[in-house]
């Protein structure tokens, strides 16, 4: 099996001893990350921390966003909401 991920071909994505896969996309880049633990890489599931950062980014710029209405943690909200109207006022 090569060292390199990015050399994997199609006969060599499952693991022949259990017959899952090998390999699985990297989030982000979509290049083959392998599952053994001999070539795992410490990024997992990323191939790189290049990747890893890429991702990151996109959830701290809300690139990425995960679907629904926005929680209201207590009933101190509605306060904070009248707090930033004073503040943002000319």
């Amino acid at each position: 099996m090569p060292k390199d991920p990015a050399l994997v071909t199609a006969d060599m994505t499952t693991d022949p001893s259990t017959g899952l896969p090998a390999f699985l996309p990297c989030p982000t880049c979509r290049r083959p990350v392998s599952l053994t633990a001999a070539l795992k890489p410490a990024t997992f599931p990323f191939c790189s921390s290049r990747c890893r950062t890429t991702d990151l980014g996109a959830w701290a710029s809300q690139g990425h966003v995960i679907p629904g209405t926005p929680l209201r943690l207590d009933g101190y909200d509605d306060d904070l909401d009248q707090l930033q109207g004073q503040v943002n006022e000319p």
